[in-house]
């Protein structure tokens, strides 16, 4: 009974972490900087990304930092079909831009109003 037992959990544990390492195969991260027009950085800005695939949803919100920086360490690769990154503050939305998700991206400086 306790070997079935430890059989049936360590069979569990490896399916766990087996399908926990293949999300990160297929993952990537994407960071970038929120400037206002005189490309001050702003902080406290929400940034969601929203997937294409419906049932997966809305990743975030994160928030930027002093220096205007934000960062979503885990993004699962979608090839052709492009997030959207939307970028808040409070209820405003501020920025809308598509984003391609294939590898490590790094948007760069977004500047808003």
């Amino acid at each position: 009974m306790k070997r079935t037992l430890r059989i049936v959990v360590s069979g569990l544990v490896f399916v766990a972490f087996f399908t926990l390492g293949v999300s990160y195969v297929h993952a990537a991260s994407l960071r970038g900087q929120i400037v206002d027009s005189q490309n001050r950085p702003m902080r406290g800005l929400m940034i969601s990304l929203v997937s294409p695939i419906p049932h997966i949803g809305t990743l975030g919100p994160v928030v930027t930092t002093s220096e205007g920086f934000f960062l979503f360490p885990v993004v699962e690769r979608r090839g052709d079909q492009p997030y959207e990154l939307q970028v808040y503050w409070g209820a405003k939305r501020l920025h809308t831009q598509r984003v391609l998700i294939n590898t490590d991206i790094d948007v760069g400086t977004i500047r808003v109003r």
